[in-house]
């Protein structure tokens, strides 16, 4: 799997050196992750920020799927998106180890992680 972060672009090969991977871009203020393997899709984005995370799946088909959060919270988050600040609705919002769990699930299989849920986008 290829994963392109603000550390560059890393090969990764196994659940734990996805889960440090991630865990050192949460340790920057934001980061934007994007993971595929040889082809470009399908992929997963995660975006960080700290303990937070945005999820996005993307299929060359145009199935694209966003994390669902706790769906009655109010308010944003920002995240570092494509160079740039934006603020993402925090019913889109999940913790940072289930963005590790749909990580590790995605470089398994390369399919929709099924720990979580998603809303279509």
């Amino acid at each position: 799997m290829q994963i392109s972060c603000s550390f560059g672009r890393i090969n990764c090969y196994t659940d734990n050196e996805i889960e440090q991977i991630i865990k050192k871009c949460a340790g920057n203020p934001l980061d934007d992750i994007w993971i595929n393997g040889d082809k470009e899709y399908p992929c997963l984005a995660i975006l960080v920020n700290g303990e937070s995370a945005c999820v996005h799946y993307f299929t060359s088909d145009g199935d694209n799927y966003q994390t669902a959060g706790n769906e009655e919270s109010d308010g944003t988050t920002n995240f570092f998106v494509g160079g740039q600040m934006t603020e993402m609705p925090n019913y889109t919002v999940v913790p940072l180890s289930l963005a590790i769990e749909c990580a590790k699930q995605f470089i398994e299989s390369q399919e929709r992680p099924s720990c979580i849920t998603w809303n279509e986008i």
